[in-house]
């Protein structure tokens, strides 16, 4: 039965039949994931996922490197820091630094290429957003090579400059323009021109919280308006995976909340493990024991819109909310 479904999906010119979602929807959960594979929305549904796991990841660098600055930024506050003994923890903290401007760069030339995945769904006005969310100073250019120039081309030494203005020292890892321009480091024209008109030397964190902001800039700008041009074959992918993880996530809610009755457990004294401080700020506007407020704790954890009149009724059994 798989392989028949997974035929058919793969010579599908139009809407899929509603003969054929009903056979997907009666397979186990990861054989109709399995077959989906075949469905014409899973390919370019899977360059937008890559896209959006890529973003992700991007920031998460982001947040990294500016943690192991903040972090050398607090230590060095400390002169025993600098201490023959301290050494070893200077030079892994240093180490981790440059990992992460690796990092940092290296995602931020995964994004282009990602992006350039979903070139035949192009929303309109991208051309003008990329502009005016990056602009022409060459910023952009720059930090798409600066993975090669720090350790593929030169090993360009960067390196920490500690300020004093008073009692008040900062730190800042910076990149010298002189090492920068070595004539074995590959900068196209228009990273050369940033180089050339940036403060020397260049400070990284300075270099990345610009950067960061304006990948912000064009990407909240950005997914909103590839929904708008998406094709209807990955519209309707995303529907039928939807409701495959409704269907499991509601089998799964209601084997748990069986147990859970059965077992006596009593809610209200896990709240605190299960929800965030936000999630029970939330919650408490309503009166323990409310339908009300097991309401919006189905509201803030039901992620795929799984909770149908059964569950609900077992989740209100479990508070002690008895239903007529």
């Amino acid at each position: 039965m798989k392989d028949e479904i997974a035929s058919r999906l793969k010579s599908l010119t139009g809407p899929i039949p509603d003969d054929l979602i009903l056979a997907i929807d009666q397979l186990r959960h990861a054989d109709a994931l399995e077959v989906l594979r075949h469905h014409p929305g899973f390919a370019i549904q899977d360059k937008k996922r890559s896209l959006e796991n890529t973003h992700n990841l991007f920031f998460k660098a982001h947040r990294d490197l500016l943690r192991g600055l903040d972090e050398f930024d607090e230590k060095c506050r400390s002169p025993d820091y600098f201490l023959r003994s301290r050494q070893h923890d200077a030079e892994e903290l240093d180490l981790t630094v440059r990992k992460e401007i690796f990092a940092f760069s290296d995602l931020a030339h995964s994004l282009v290429e990602h992006s350039r995945q979903l070139k035949n769904y192009e929303p309109p006005g991208r051309a003008a957003a990329l502009a005016r969310s990056f602009g022409d100073d060459g910023l952009h250019e720059f930090v798409i090579k600066l993975r090669n120039a720090l350790h593929h081309q030169n090993q360009v030494e960067s390196q920490w400059v500690i300020r004093a203005s008073g009692p008040t020292q900062t730190s800042h890892y910076v990149l010298h323009k002189i090492d920068l321009l070595a004539p074995s480091i590959d900068w196209d024209h228009k990273a050369r021109a940033f180089i050339g008109t940036a403060r020397d030397p260049i400070d990284v964190r300075t270099l990345v919280e610009d950067y960061a902001n304006r990948v912000r800039s064009y990407y909240d700008w950005y997914f909103p308006e590839l929904d708008t041009v998406w094709p209807p074959e990955a519209q309707e992918y995303e529907g039928i995976l939807l409701n495959l993880r409704r269907r499991s996530a509601r089998l799964n809610w209601r084997l748990l909340l069986i147990t859970l009755i059965n077992n006596k457990f009593d809610p209200y004294a896990s709240m605190e493990r299960y929800l965030t401080p936000e999630d029970i700020r939330v919650v408490k506007i309503h009166p323990d024991g409310s339908r009300a407020q097991v309401d919006a704790i189905i509201e803030i954890i039901d992620e795929y819109g799984a909770c149908d009149d059964e569950v609900r009724s077992l989740a209100y059994r479990l508070f002690g909310i008895h239903t007529s």
